[in-house]
């Protein structure tokens, strides 16, 4: 997807401004290093501040323990990225890993979040394995991506989240059948700690319809917990200067 084609689709459905997530499945031999991937990202922030207006960087575990802190590191402070994403079933290791608990250590020394994809299915990426990381990192800020992908797996985040302050999730990849679960989260953990996720970053186009933008604009919540959600929060997990923004 080209930078103008990124644009044309936030505009198709009104969303200004957006974190771009690298993508998490290119593993192996003949894929790209963590640290290409990584600059690629950079370059079409830099291109777009204005809409893209934060980058995420992929660590791959499977490139070790020096390169992974190397990498995250000079992501962070050289090319300005706000935050480290990790998507364990692509990348064929069980979400607590053991150089996990050390990354997300390093996050939070660098001040940014660890995003962690728990897709439902996947034992891999299980909630039970997330919490072994939340208990061993609690000063990190963990993004759950995926939380609600069943309805199942929200129900767990959602015991998560009250159990762990510095636990948030996501609304990508979303079923389109999932108003209860997001209202009982907001009723039990509270509207500070969910944010938008949509998955239209992705190439090829897995997602052509934002459902969880429009499930939020049309639940029965004020105006203060919408924009919470579709805006407020990420600019604050992401540490995002709203005013350098047009």
């Amino acid at each position: 997807m080209t930078l103008g084609e990124r644009v044309d689709l936030l505009d198709s459905f009104g969303i200004d401004h957006a974190v771009l997530l690298p993508p998490s499945g290119a593993q192996g031999l003949g894929a790209p290093s963590m640290t290409a991937v990584n600059d690629f990202v950079a370059r079409t922030v830099e291109q777009a501040p204005e809409r893209f207006v934060a980058g995420v960087a992929h660590i791959a575990l499977s490139e070790g323990e020096e390169a992974c802190a190397a990498e995250l590191e000079r992501a962070v402070n050289d090319l300005g990225m706000r935050g480290a994403v990790w998507h364990h079933r692509f990348q064929g290791v069980h979400l607590d890993h053991g150089l996990m608990p050390n990354l997300l250590h390093q996050c939070a020394d660098l001040g940014v979040p660890a995003l962690i994809h728990l897709m439902a299915g996947s034992s891999l990426e299980a909630t039970w394995r997330l919490e072994n990381l939340l208990e061993e990192c609690p000063k990190t800020k963990v993004l759950a991506l995926d939380a609600f992908s069943s309805f199942d797996r929200a129900g767990e985040v959602t015991l998560l989240a009250r159990k762990y302050p510095n636990l948030y999730c996501d609304l990508g990849c979303m079923p389109s059948t999932m108003a209860i679960p997001i209202m009982t989260y907001l009723e039990i953990i509270g509207a500070q700690r969910l944010v938008l996720g949509t998955d239209l970053y992705m190439t090829p186009q897995t997602w052509f319809f934002p459902s969880p933008v429009y499930e939020i604009l049309h639940l029965n919540l004020t105006d203060k917990v919408k924009d919470a959600v579709l805006s407020g929060n990420a600019f604050e997990l992401f540490s995002i200067d709203k005013s350098r923004i047009s």
